[in-house]
């Protein structure tokens, strides 16, 4: 019951903070970060100001209106399988990420931000979708731009150990790759299970380590919890088909 009454006055105390009043205060904007779900990530804008993690989503709130950009998100651990635990399932975020734009934070607005003007409409042409498309999470993708996503982030990781390379060719290889192995998976709506798939398809051939730290971490329970981050658990419902 104690639990219980404490989330609720937590809850009550952040959402005052978000939605309520009015007062110029409280202005905040909320981005969201995704590989998985990317959750305990250090999120600042330009200006080196720090977002805080909204506990067990991949949301994070800057307490003011005007950000500036890029924004960026390091550190902290994907949930690979959606599932609200970062485990043995799960890995760690290697990779920065960043945004010039829009409220989401992924490896597509990465590979955006780092590349030319004529990198961008080559894209645009390859997933046949408009620019704005391109900022979506890859919970809200269909199958092009989650094959995009996918082929982003085995660019970036090899952009990270090799400064020299062409983020470009290493996308296309990557996307011609992915392309192949959706056409044996099927295509059809983006939900949780071709999320995961697709996801573990890259972490394998890429033979990134699992996550390490603690054996399991349920992000929903607050036994012992310290952190006054309001206890939200509500990430899924943001996903295709769940």
């Amino acid at each position: 019951m104690k639990k219980i009454f404490l989330s609720l006055i937590g809850f009550i105390f952040i959402f005052t903070i978000i939605f309520g009043c009015g007062s110029s205060d409280y202005d905040t904007t909320i981005v969201r970060v995704e590989r998985g779900p990317v959750f305990n990530a250090v999120v600042k804008d330009a200006s080196g100001l720090n977002a805080k993690n909204i506990k067990g989503t991949n949301k994070y709130v800057f307490f003011t209106k005007n950000i500036k950009y890029p924004i960026t998100a390091s550190g902290g651990e994907i949930d690979a399988n959606y599932d609200g635990k970062i485990d043995e399932n799960d890995y760690p975020l290697t990779v920065e990420l960043k945004s010039d734009k829009g409220l989401n934070i992924t490896p597509l607005t990465t590979y955006l931000a780092k590349s030319t003007p004529q990198a961008k409409l080559d894209l645009i042409k390859k997933v046949g979708e408009g620019i704005d498309k391109l900022y979506l999470l890859p919970s809200e993708d269909n199958d092009k731009l989650l094959i995009a996503q996918n082929a982003a982030f085995e660019a970036l990781y090899h952009k990270s150990f090799q400064s020299n390379l062409d983020i470009k060719k290493e996308f296309d290889n990557s996307y011609n790759d992915l392309t192949q192995e959706l056409n044996s998976y099927g295509s059809g709506k983006v939900d949780k299970q071709k999320l995961t798939h697709f996801e573990e398809y890259i972490n394998t051939k890429l033979n990134i380590p699992p996550y390490k730290g603690k054996k399991h971490i349920d992000l929903c329970d607050d036994t012992n919890d310290n952190n006054t981050n309001t206890d939200y658990c509500d990430y899924n419902d943001n996903i295709t088909g769940i």
